[in-house]
């Protein structure tokens, strides 16, 4: 059951990763907050592979795993805003890529 949360997990995080690099072809108006959007994306990922990690070490908290899974269907759920705004300021991609970088790398 453990390593099904896992995979659930990396699953998710692969689909967000792919939602956001779909979404960087889009158009959209410049966000006078896009920057602060991506840092905030960008730190739920970093709590969310550290919460990944802890659970790797302790597959029998089921309560974490639960928070990974809630966690990663959260991001997933942001995921399409986010492209829109990087769209828009393609200078943000750089940083975008490097955090579904390590959503790509959650439970693996």
């Amino acid at each position: 059951m453990e390593g099904m949360r896992i995979s659930r997990a990396s699953r998710l995080t692969t689909a967000v990763a792919a939602t956001v690099f779909v979404g960087l072809g889009m158009s959209g108006c410049a966000s006078s907050d896009a920057q602060a959007q991506v840092d905030d994306f960008c730190a739920k990922v970093e709590q969310l592979v550290r919460k990944a990690n802890k659970f790797s070490k302790n597959p029998a908290d089921t309560q974490l795993g639960n928070e990974v899974t809630q966690m990663g269907q959260q991001l997933l759920q942001e995921a399409p805003a986010l492209a829109a705004t990087v769209a828009s300021n393609p200078l943000l991609a750089p940083r975008l890529q490097e955090c579904t970088g390590q959503l790509q790398n959650v439970g693996q």
